[in-house]
């Protein structure tokens, strides 16, 4: 990430700390977590979670079982935590070697998974992919849909993901030898 565009994307926590500054928020005259410009009690506080959420691209559809990734800094090595319904952890994505691999760590409760879905980290995605699925070490089977630069992984069944559970996928160019 270059420094011009690292200082935009640092620009909303920095201005948020800006409004914080000065003695309207210090705690004796007024809540500091009670801003009316941002709809009352812990609204602000709550806002900058959606920094969080805007640069994993994390979403999580509890209807469809869907957890969703779209990286938007360092797609090739990136790691953020997730939440869902019901529980939370750990999400990974490496890309090295043409060969992508996603982690997806419950470290919390529990989640439900029936589909997960990323971006290729590159601007060509080959034109056809092997996708090799494993539930805490076991091969799970599970199917691969490509639309443009976007990736679904459908596993043939929901999944529960209880703590200490891991998912792990490897997404490779047909034909490469997975490991």
């Amino acid at each position: 990430m270059s420094q011009q565009s690292q200082s935009k994307e640092l620009e909303i926590p920095y201005s948020s700390e800006k409004l914080y500054s000065g003695d309207r928020h210090d705690g004796v005259r007024r809540n500091p977590w009670n801003e009316f410009e941002c709809g009352d009690h812990y609204a602000r506080a709550m806002s900058s979670w959606s920094l969080l959420l805007a640069l994993s691209g994390q979403r999580y559809d509890g209807r469809n079982s869907a957890l969703t990734f779209r990286p938007a800094i360092s797609p090739d090595d990136f790691r953020c935590m997730y939440t869902a319904a019901d529980g939370y952890g750990m999400a990974a994505q490496q890309y090295a070697q043409s060969k992508l691999k996603i982690r997806v760590d419950c470290q919390g409760g529990q989640v439900d998974l029936k589909a997960i879905e990323l971006t290729w980290p590159r601007k060509r995605v080959p034109a056809r992919l092997a996708l090799r699925a494993r539930l805490n070490g076991k091969p799970i089977p599970a199917d691969l849909q490509i639309d443009g630069g976007a990736l679904k992984v459908e596993l043939a069944r929901k999944i529960r993901c209880r703590t200490d559970d891991a998912l792990s996928l490897s997404i490779s160019p047909a034909g490469k030898r997975q490991r």
